[in-house]
């Protein structure tokens, strides 16, 4: 009898720990997976990291629809600077709009989020920047020592600078969005941008991002985002100045 006993314990604990890794990878399935299809409300649902090749996947699905859908539905993490702004651009040109109800951070909201018609914001959203090609920090992270490999980096940074600069001319929206929060004020928080340390990026208000051109919409008539943001949450508020002009 004690060796049937044993054997069921160690059969629901094998058992136990099937369904607990099972719930875990479907989690991460569905946190993590790229999903690009049209939704059952006809948006341009694109869900994962913003690459050249999941790009050309949202742009050739929405070719391909009899019924062109008018919103891109977005939930990203961020992704290649670079396809962030070809995606961006291809989404000023269509005309669509963007509609974040979950997180839209670096990349993401560099130029996807400001690219729509209108940027349509759901109450539980989250908005992050950290980077781009004007940012210090990516610089730092972008090249290291003094060599013909840096030289490279530098010069395929110039390059983005001047892209991304177009780009912002293109969309009416101020060129500075990204990098508001490097401001010398925030040194003491953008300075450690670590995922384990400090803090990983900034937001801002809804005011300032309509200041910086941004037409956006809040689909429940408010935004959470302040509301439960703290310190564990790593990112900062930062504010546009008053005398800021397009440029």
């Amino acid at each position: 009898m004690l060796g049937i006993r044993v054997a069921i314990r160690k059969t629901l604990i094998y058992g136990g720990g099937i369904v607990i890794l099972s719930c875990l990878l479907w989690f991460l399935y569905i946190v993590y997976a790229t999903r690009i299809f049209i939704n059952s409300d006809g948006e341009l649902y694109y869900s994962g990291r913003i690459t050249f090749d999941n790009v050309a996947q949202a742009q050739q699905l929405y070719e391909e629809a009899r019924i062109k859908p008018t919103i891109l539905h977005i939930r990203s993490s961020g992704g290649r600077l670079a396809a962030g702004g070809k995606f961006g651009e291809w989404i000023y040109k269509q005309g669509l709009d963007v509609k974040v109800t979950k997180k839209c951070y670096s990349t993401c909201a560099n130029y996807v989020f400001p690219a729509g018609k209108r940027s349509l914001l759901g109450k539980k959203a989250k908005l992050l920047w950290h980077a781009s090609y004007r940012s210090s920090s990516f610089i730092r992270k972008s090249v290291g020592r003094i060599d013909e490999q840096t030289a490279r980096k530098t010069s395929d940074i110039d390059l983005g600078r001047r892209l991304e600069q177009k780009f912002y001319q293109m969309i009416g929206v101020d060129p500075q969005l990204p990098t508001y929060g490097e401001a010398k004020q925030y040194a003491s928080l953008h300075g450690n941008q670590k995922y384990d340390v400090g803090y990983i990026g900034f937001y801002y208000s809804v005011k300032d991002m309509r200041k910086m051109g941004i037409n956006v919409v809040l689909l429940d008539g408010v935004w959470l985002q302040e509301q439960w943001l703290n310190k564990s949450n790593k990112m900062y508020k930062a504010v546009v100045p008053d005398n800021t002009v397009q440029q």
